[in-house]
């Protein structure tokens, strides 16, 4: 059964670690249907970390931080560690958030209030007005905007790697699920940092638990010792 397993997900681009495989299907009781014992990996594959569970197939060379002016053909299992807007001054950044955390984003004259779901990340926003709802839809869940963004991958090594949005890949954004996975495949690289395109990049989508305790606070804190610096 496991070899079976193994040999699926690495058809697919998920070449898993075989010691990890075999201690998710021994601490629980999985599902013996084929399809329902995928779904099953699959759903502990999004909940862990890629340290644990991707193999080194998927990995970034070790050299990755080195590499310019070359494409790398993948594709690597990585998850994002870390997300920041670098299309906005900080200052800007932090009256954003500081207005979606009281539950109200400003657009031009007009105050869209954000209805704050439990987890205080992902917003929802009604509006009746055609005009108003568009910008509703623009503020769900993203509470500095989107503009430009500089994610940190992290692979299963944990190996870690900037990238910088070339053109706008609409999942990236400041509030995202960290730990959330992602496949690259031929990513240009420029002075050791990805210049990420929607082409190259398959959301599976996924989450850290514990990467996203307090993840508005965090930023807010980061961004306030990012401008004391400046």
């Amino acid at each position: 059964m496991t070899t079976h397993i193994l040999d699926h997900f690495s058809s697919i681009g998920l070449p898993l670690k075989q010691n990890w495989l075999v201690s998710i299907l021994q601490v629980n009781d999985p599902p013996q249907a084929p399809q329902l014992l995928q779904a099953y990996v699959h759903s502990h594959i999004l909940s862990s970390s890629v340290t644990e569970s991707i193999d080194s197939p998927a990995w970034f060379p070790p050299n990755t931080s080195e590499q310019h002016e070359t494409t790398l053909p993948g594709p690597f299992v990585v998850q994002v560690a870390h997300v920041r807007e670098i299309g906005e001054s900080t200052i800007s950044q932090l009256e954003k958030l500081e207005s979606y955390a009281s539950g109200e984003t400003t657009r031009g004259r007009s105050i869209i209030r954000n209805i704050i779901e439990d987890d205080g990340v992902h917003g929802g926003a009604t509006q009746t007005q055609g005009t108003n709802a568009t910008q509703a839809t623009d503020v769900v869940g993203r509470p500095v905007g989107k503009h430009t963004c500089k994610v940190t991958f992290e692979d299963g090594a944990g190996r870690r790697v900037y990238g910088i949005e070339a053109k706008a890949v609409d999942s990236f954004y400041v509030g995202m699920n960290l730990g959330c996975k992602v496949i690259l495949r031929n990513i240009h690289m420029l002075r050791g940092v990805i210049l990420l395109k929607p082409a190259n990049v398959t959301m599976l989508g996924g989450k850290i638990d514990s990467w996203n305790d307090n993840l508005l606070k965090n930023l807010q804190d980061e961004l306030e010792r990012e401008l004391k610096r400046s």
